[in-house]
């Protein structure tokens, strides 16, 4: 759906492109939260072994506290939701009359837009008995819907994963779905001919489809109970919690990464022992210390020289300061010829001019 015009928002090309890349992992559910065997804001909890009492014990429950006819043999539908039009509430309120016409009982809880709320109230205020909108928001009476309900109502426009549809089946209710988003991942239609499924589910955004699916389904009920049941089970036996699903990131990770993530390749976790907070104390004491940086020093070349060596050495020491002193002496000797021949130059021309 996210690589088509309609739904891609802008991105379905580049979706598309790198189709290969793209993945879908589930939402899940708190399930000890959800869970029937444990809720205690249901009057009567139950479990797969003894659903059937439980729920006829809640559904009860639900009719007397809602000004409904007290009837278990009527199909009861809930929708709990926000009033919104994604959540198919325009499909919902042009047939909605004529499933209260055909015997079915309806409950909604939400709130939402000011239109559908006030719309809802009216249809109700006109079905007494039969439908009842609670335009607010109950959690404790949202447990009981989820547990007394025969049939949960979700025809969405488009529903990314969608949670209600989970808890739905969790509680043994049977939830009449549009096939969009993660409800069609999750919601496998009944078929008559193989005996599979945990639902019921229409494709096209049709309000008079949606009321035929609802119909068929609320048939099933009044006159196919092992069919009904086995519904039942099958929602209530499959596993909608958070752990599947951190298994399915687990499994991508591992499968990008290449490296496996066993269930039991599980840290060790150790007591805290004295020895241990002493250590982590420790260390918090030290850590504002400033750490000096140490730069390695270069070892250390010892000179070793052999005494052939040095004495070679001292030789050519003194040849080269008698070469020196040598050459100083003969240096100083021509200084003083070059000086001794200019005085005598001198002299000879003084001579000379002393005759003339």
């Amino acid at each position: 759906e996210i690589m088509t015009d309609y739904y891609g928002e802008g991105l379905n090309h580049t979706l598309q492109r790198y189709a290969y890349k793209v993945s879908g992992i589930l939402n899940g559910i708190n399930a000890e939260e959800y869970n029937p065997s444990k809720d205690t804001m249901i009057p009567q909890k139950y479990s797969i072994k003894n659903y059937e009492e439980g729920k006829a014990v809640n559904k009860k429950s639900i009719q007397e506290q809602l000004g409904l006819e007290v009837n278990p043999g009527a199909p009861l539908c809930s929708m709990i939701s926000r009033l919104v039009d994604q959540k198919g509430l325009d499909l919902l309120l042009r047939v909605v009359e004529e499933m209260l016409y055909d015997g079915m009982q309806i409950v909604i809880l939400g709130t939402g837009d000011a239109y559908y709320e006030r719309s809802l109230a009216d249809i109700a205020a006109r079905n007494p008995g039969k439908m009842c909108a609670c335009i607010s928001f109950d959690n404790g009476l949202a447990h009981t819907l989820y547990a007394g309900s025969d049939i949960f109502l979700m025809p969405s426009l488009f529903e990314p994963c969608g949670l209600s549809q989970l808890i739905a089946m969790t509680y043994g209710t049977i939830p009449i779905v549009r096939e969009t988003g993660g409800l069609r991942d999750t919601v496998v239609p009944y078929n008559e001919f193989t005996g599979e499924g945990n639902g019921f589910s229409f494709a096209n955004i049709n309000a008079h489809e949606f009321l035929f699916v609802t119909k068929y389904a609320c048939d099933l009920y009044r006159h196919n109970k092992p069919v009904w049941n086995k519904l039942i089970e099958e929602g209530m036996k499959a596993d909608y919690s958070w752990k599947k699903s951190a298994e399915e990131y687990a499994g991508l990770y591992s499968f990008i990464t290449g490296i496996s993530i066993a269930d039991d390749e599980e840290p060790e976790k150790k007591p805290l022992t004295e020895e241990i907070l002493d250590i982590g104390k420790e260390k918090k004491e030290e850590a504002p210390k400033k750490v000096k940086k140490t730069t390695a020093k270069k070892p250390e070349v010892k000179k070793t020289t052999t005494k052939a060596a040095s004495s070679e050495k001292k030789s050519t020491a003194s040849k080269s300061a008698s070469k020196t002193s040598k050459t100083s002496s003969a240096s100083a000797k021509k200084t003083t010829k070059a000086a001794s021949e200019k005085s005598e130059s001198k002299a000879s021309s003084s001579k000379e001019t002393k005759k003339s």
